[in-house]
């Protein structure tokens, strides 16, 4: 999940992002949960896993934080 102040661009890039680490195609859903929960991406990762520090590598001024098993956000500085 990424907040839902982030500017177009941003969330574009996020895609992106997401797109090369999940494996490209595999996002099968974005949605805008609530503004305070932010922009939701739904990747389809089969058996496969998320590599976090792959994430974490493309974003580093973010921090991405595990809210749930199979739910993560990312925080981006104000």
């Amino acid at each position: 999940m990424s907040p839902s102040s982030l500017s177009q661009g941003r969330l574009e890039s996020v895609w992106e992002v997401l797109d090369q680490v999940a494996g490209s195609g595999n996002i099968t859903d974005t949605s805008l949960v609530s503004r305070q929960a932010g922009v939701q991406f739904t990747p389809d990762l089969g058996s496969g896993e998320l590599n976090i520090d792959a994430l974490q590598s493309k974003f580093s001024d973010a921090t991405i934080v595990a809210l749930e098993e199979d739910r993560l956000r990312i925080e981006w500085p104000s």
